[in-house]
This record gives C-alpha cells, sequence and structure tokens, in this order.
C-alpha cells in the first residue's frame, strides 16, 4: 500500500511526534512527499517504509539556475536523513508541464542538476529522480495503443525520456480513474474505475494488439508506455504516483 501525503508550509506546520506518523504509517509501503518535510522523514527512520520526496514547483527555478543550489538541496533533504530514512526518489515538481508551463525550459535543467549531485554523493543508483506528470499530458489515450504525448510538449518530453532512460528512472505519472468515469458517463461504466469485477462483455479493448482492460487504470498506464515507444523509448518503467 501507498499513500501520498502533503503538509503545512514549513513556517505554518505544527511539530509531528514520530509516533502519531507510525501510527498512520501501519502496512504502509511507499510514501509520496509533495516536499521534504524533516519532521516526517526524521520519524520514518529505520521504518524500512521507501520515500519519494518532493521538490515544490515554486523551487525549481533556482535548482535549476545553479548546480550549487542542487548540490545543497541534496545535502539538506537527503544526505541529512539517508540512509537511515530509506529515500528511494525524488520528485522534481508535480504537473510542471500543465499547471506551470513557463517552468518547462528549466524543468530538465533542474532535474540534470539533482542527478548530478546525487552521482557526487554516489546516491543515483539507490535514488531515482523523475517528475510527476498530469494524465492531460497524454492524448487520445483510447486506444491506449494510439495515445501520443502533447506533441507541443516534444522539446521538453524528448530530453526528459532520454535523461530517464539513460538513468534507469521511472516516468512519474498522477492517473486518475475516477475522473475518466466522470468525463466519460454512459460510456466508461464505473466498475471499470473502481477496480471492480466486471463481465468480459464490459471489458474495453484495444482492437490493434487485442489487449483487453478490465479496469481503467491498466488502460492509462498502458498509453504512457505506448506514448513512449513513439519517441523510441522502450526501457522506461512507468510510476502511478497518484491516484484515485
Amino acid at each position: 500500500m501507498s499513500v501520498c501525503n502533503a503538509m503545512p508550509t514549513q513556517s505554518t506546520r505544527p511539530y509531528i511526534g514520530r509516533e502519531k506518523i507510525l501510527s498512520v504509517c501501519r502496512k504502509i509501503a511507499h510514501v509520496r512527499l509533495y516536499d521534504a518535510n524533516p519532521d516526517i522523514l526524521t520519524a520514518l527512520a529505520r521504518s524500512k517504509i521507501r520515500v519519494i520526496i518532493s521538490v515544490p514547483n515554486n523551487q525549481i527555478l533556482a535548482i535549476g539556475s545553479s548546480n550549487a543550489t542542487a548540490v545543497a538541496w541534496i545535502s539538506r533533504n537527503v544526505l541529512a536523513y539517508y540512509p537511515k530514512t530509506l529515500i528511494t526518489g525524488i520528485a522534481v515538481g508535480d504537473e510542471v508541464l500543465t499547471t506551470v508551463p513557463s517552468y518547462a525550459p528549466i524543468l530538465v535543467p533542474a532535474i540534470e542538476f539533482l542527478y548530478s549531485a546525487s552521482v557526487a554523493a554516489n546516491l543515483h543508483n539507490e535514488i531515482k529522480i523523475s517528475t510527476p506528470h498530469a494524465a492531460s499530458l497524454i492524448l487520445d489515450t483510447f486506444p491506449p495503443s494510439q495515445a501520443f504525448f502533447n506533441q507541443s510538449l516534444s522539446s521538453v518530453i524528448v530530453p526528459l525520456l532520454r535523461f530517464l532512460s539513460r538513468t534507469g528512472s521511472p516516468l512519474m505519472m498522477n492517473l486518475y480513474p475516477y475522473y475518466v468515469f466522470m468525463e466519460n458517463k454512459g460510456v466508461v461504466p464505473l466498475e471499470n474505475s473502481l477496480f471492480r469485477p466486471i463481465a468480459r462483455s464490459k471489458e474495453m479493448v484495444d482492437p490493434n494488439p487485442l489487449l483487453h482492460y478490465t479496469n481503467v487504470l491498466d488502460a492509462m498506464i498502458d498509453a504512457a508506455y505506448f506514448s513512449m515507444k513513439n519517441f523510441n523509448i522502450t526501457d522506461v518503467k512507468v510510476l502511478v504516483t497518484e491516484t484515485g
């Protein structure tokens, strides 16, 4: 089981005790934080919970403009806690290409600077760096075999995918099957979005490779894989960083 956790800003949030955090995290194997909350990172030490920390969108410009800033960020938010806290990934921003498009040109440089800092700290094999995308980045998602990335963002997507391929990092996607149901009432059965058992006659079928889908999430994930294949990227895994 995995969860995403958002907290108040550093200046306003109260202290959170280790016992309270761990009581919430029972039976959780993975956690994604929307920042690098020091209280939570300290509390998760020696817990064996795998943690993805995040660079907030408002920090991307500074990191993408300065290697020294990236080094300082890694030192402050990773080296201060790892390996006692099992940090396994860094999410650089959240849905940057669709929510803060003005940051698009600096996104990959920010990721590259953070990666260089992780290499210098010899953490690049243990901690993977990527950036979460909105599902709307992919167009014509059904059938999945016809899906493709928004072509207007190719100048960012292509170098990003090449970075992910080169470093063994995942393509992070925020995928919400229930939203698909809400936007396609009468076309997509509710059961397909809620992982409920369905009759084979209600399964979604991609006619090109004749793939059957018992749920919307699997189709959305495959749409991401087919979109990457259009750029000849076939060795990058999809990591679902939000869902619901």
